[in-house]
């Protein structure tokens, strides 16, 4: 069974390690990056979501890691007269950069926009790590629960044939598209500005 590019039998026979491979992998791409988060919810369903949460957020921290510390050599390249014109980004940045990091890592927006930058200032490795880690084990983990405990209420849903039942499936499905939609209608450039 092959769904995003997946190939979900490989996935239960490696598990764990076949998450966090996918989580690394998939986060390598800059900017798009390959949708690790449908293997999520499919492991969930039937291992524990903690684990396939910390193993996908260590696999996918530890790939954002590695563009963070690949974008410190840009500061090579950057000249004095640029060095100046970056300076208050660098102050910004050595105030908020955390918060930067840990908000990209949690949410769905474009985490390389801020990583990149981050890590071209040179922002400290270390805080930057732990930050992304959290964030990443946060929306993830998020994804795992909500997949493990949707299952039984879906499928609860399916056996009965109450039209009440199909209500309260076209509103979650309403409820869903507005987040979504809201998610992606969000001027994020916007927000992380302020």
């Amino acid at each position: 069974m092959e769904f995003f590019l997946i190939d979900y039998d490989i996935l239960l026979k490696f598990g764990y390690l076949g998450i966090f491979l996918i989580s690394f992998i998939g986060s390598l791409f800059i900017f798009f990056p390959a949708p690790y988060f449908f293997p999520v919810a499919f492991l969930s369903l039937i291992s524990n979501p903690w684990l396939v949460a910390l193993s996908s957020a260590t696999g996918a921290t530890l790939a954002k890691f590695l563009i963070f510390r690949a974008s410190f050599l840009g500061r090579k390249v950057i000249n004095k007269k640029m060095n100046k014109r970056i300076k208050p980004l660098d102050n910004l940045l050595s105030k908020y950069g955390g918060l930067m990091a840990f908000v990209a890592a949690a949410t769905p927006i474009p985490d390389d926009l801020i990583y990149i930058p981050l890590g071209v200032l040179k922002y400290n490795p270390v805080k930057f790590l732990v930050l992304t880690f959290i964030g990443k084990f946060l929306i993830i983990s998020l994804i795992a629960w909500t997949s493990k405990y949707s299952l039984p209420f879906i499928n609860s849903f399916y056996n009965s044939s109450s039209d009440l039942n199909y209500v309260a499936i076209i509103l979650i499905f309403i409820f869903l598209i507005i987040i979504l939609y809201s998610i992606f209608k969000f001027n994020w450039e916007k927000i992380l500005k302020k």
